[in-house]
């Protein structure tokens, strides 16, 4: 049974194997909090509980992770989950990319 209070195991380079479902692409024994960084706050963001996002505020720090919602949250999490941390992260302004520049939207015009 899930237990939030329970304390997390990590790889041996310091990522939550917690996180493992929400990164099958990557070999999460090759990611680092550095070289993850990016995808790691993204997913932790988005479906982390309790426990993973104690851990990412520790491991980032508040400044980073609303440095990442202002640059890649818009893109990169659900509407849900962007507007909530935009609030909580006292997020002021963000990057909101406009798709219709996007390679992927021009193909789809075709």
């Amino acid at each position: 049974m899930y237990n939030p209070d329970d304390p997390l195991t990590f790889t041996p380079n310091g990522i939550p194997t917690s996180l493992r479902t929400y990164l099958q692409e990557y070999a999460l024994e090759k990611l680092t909090p550095a070289t993850g960084k990016h995808v790691v706050i993204g997913r932790t963001l988005e479906y982390g509980g309790r426990r993973e996002l104690r851990w990412l505020f520790k491991q980032y720090g508040r400044k980073i992770l609303a440095e990442w919602v202002s640059q890649f949250g818009f893109m990169n999490l659900t509407p849900i989950s962007f507007n909530y941390w935009h609030i909580v992260l006292e997020v002021d302004s963000y990057h909101r990319r406009d798709i219709s520049q996007s390679a992927w939207h021009n193909r789809l015009k075709r």
